[in-house]
């Protein structure tokens, strides 16, 4: 029996396919007059021509493996669109245990008109205090890098609104004049997000309090992973600084800009909050501090994704001990060709000139190409850990 393709999966194989930079030369199909027989072998040619024209990219035929699988869901009807809803945003104060307030964002599936807005160094398309679009809606908290912001992953967190969550960002540190990162307030904070989001919201009555979920990159990785039970053992800082001085934490610490590493071992009350109960973390900082035991009491479903070739955190003491120490496997991805900053959002082209270190690609990845994969990779992550829940 043959399945007729459906617009939108030939759709997502023209778009996946520019993204890539493949010129596959096979004909467009979408609306042209070709019989069955011959579409079939049309788009047999063109994922062809997609897998073999450049072997040596492995990500980019990663990304291909993906959506051709994600085209036969569509075309058999296993999965239907996800993107039915404009993304709401609204810019929000979050009020901080101990007094004073930090910067931060929501988005939600919304039935308002979206417009593009400019965040940061890119955009996204967005209705600005629009109407919520449903109930009992699973909220995902972001907990960005060392000296980020909300802004940071503004693309995946429009990627899930649009396709029903409630996602929220928050800005730990203002620019300090010290240049100390105080990660060990941070888990409080990104609480204080999740009471903000559930109790002061004006939508608060939509979401789901079942269902909640937390999105950690770099160092606000490590900060999600204490959130959800990990105990990291600081006092291994100093002999891996001893035997690895140029790893990221030694660094900082040789620098005096991270608080916990600032006069030798100090004592953290770390904050947990049993209300996460999901977390994609992307290439997180200090997982060595892990090792031993320190995430035992993580028992929740976890996503974990690590740069191929990060030029910021090194291996074996970042992604790689995390996955080591964690109780259960993880959902593991590994990025051949990306970079560390490649999971924050794909910039701008302005930006693209005017910050080339935070938004550099080589020539042999894209960063959009990357997040098509990277934000359905991630929705459909937190999609199955919620099943069945509420």
């Amino acid at each position: 029996m043959i399945h007729r393709l459906r617009p939108r999966a030939v759709i997502v194989v023209s778009e996946v396919s520019a993204a890539l930079g493949f010129d596959t030369g096979a004909p467009a199909l979408l609306g042209s007059r070709h019989s069955r027989t011959k579409r079939k072998h049309l788009i047999s040619a063109q994922i062809l021509h997609i897998f073999h024209h450049r072997q040596q990219a492995e990500l980019r035929i990663g990304v291909c493996i993906s959506y051709c699988l994600l085209i036969v869901a569509y075309s058999f009807g296993m999965i239907a669109p996800a993107r039915s809803a404009a993304a709401g945003f609204e810019q929000i104060q979050i009020p901080l245990p101990g007094g004073g307030s930090a910067e931060g964002a929501i988005w939600f599936p919304s039935s308002s008109p979206a417009a593009t807005m400019i965040v940061g160094l890119s955009e996204q398309q967005v209705a600005r205090s629009g109407t919520i679009l449903g109930d009992k809606l699973p909220l995902i908290v972001f907990s960005h890098g060392a000296l980020g912001s909300w802004k940071n992953n503004i693309d995946t967190a429009t990627a899930l609104a649009r396709a029903g969550f409630v996602t929220a960002a928050l800005t730990y540190d203002k620019p300090a004049l010290d240049g100390i990162l105080r990660v060990a307030q941070h888990g409080q904070r990104l609480s204080a997000l999740i009471d903000f989001v559930l109790n002061q919201w004006h939508y608060h009555k939509a979401i789901d309090p079942k269902k909640i979920g937390a999105f950690g990159f770099s160092l606000g990785a490590f900060t999600v992973l204490t959130e959800v039970g990990g105990k990291p053992d600081l006092a291994r800082i100093p002999p891996h600084c001893q035997t690895a001085p140029s790893e990221w934490s030694c660094r900082m610490a040789a620098g005096q800009h991270l608080d916990i590493a600032m006069h030798g071992p100090v004592k953290v009350d770390w904050a947990v909050d049993p209300r996460i109960k999901a977390a994609v973390i992307a290439a997180p900082a200090l997982g060595y501090l892990f090792e031993g035991g320190g995430l035992s009491a993580a028992q929740l479903p976890v996503q974990l994704w690590q740069a191929g070739d990060d030029h910021v955190l090194s291996e074996p003491w970042s992604a790689e001990a995390v996955r080591d120490s964690l109780p259960h496997r993880p959902e593991f991805h590994l990025v051949p060709g990306a970079d560390h900053e490649d999971f924050n959002v794909p910039c701008a082209n302005a930006a693209k000139l005017s910050t080339p270190s935070l938004c550099r690609e080589t020539k042999n990845f894209s960063r959009v190409a990357f997040h098509v994969m990277f934000n359905e990779k991630v929705l459909q992550f937190f999609r199955n850990a919620f099943a069945g829940r509420g």
